[in-house]
């Protein structure tokens, strides 16, 4: 007869696991949307025309840029250890979150500028 095995050694955590949950990612990626959301809302709350316009969104392209490095740096600390797979994960979006940014308000800019508005 053949005696009992021992135990078997338990699992270690997960090392990719994040044991916070999810909300650190989302709260980045929150600060990389929300220019465009603030665009988004001065689209439809403002009425001016003309070379203000233009101010205003240089200054939102400053205001994108600076959110989307911030939120695409967030998520690349998050998402590896090593250097290279951070950078490889925080370039990609933190240029997407500025593309879409970007384009956002490329559609505000030809919004407010148009004749019949």
């Amino acid at each position: 007869m053949n005696p009992t095995p021992p135990p078997l050694p338990g699992t270690p955590s997960t090392p990719g696991r994040d044991p916070r949950g999810p909300w650190l990612p989302l709260t980045f990626l929150a600060i990389g949307i929300a220019p465009a959301l603030v665009c988004l809302l001065v689209i439809f709350s403002t009425r001016t025309k003309g070379s203000s316009v233009d101010v205003l969104l240089v200054r939102f392209l400053i205001v994108d840029t600076i959110c989307a490095l911030i939120s695409g740096i967030g998520i690349g600390f998050i998402a590896g250890r090593q250097w290279w797979l951070r950078l490889l994960t925080a370039l990609p979006v933190a240029a997407g979150l500025w593309l879409v940014n970007a384009l956002i308000a490329l559609f505000a800019g030809c919004v407010l500028t148009m004749s019949g508005r």
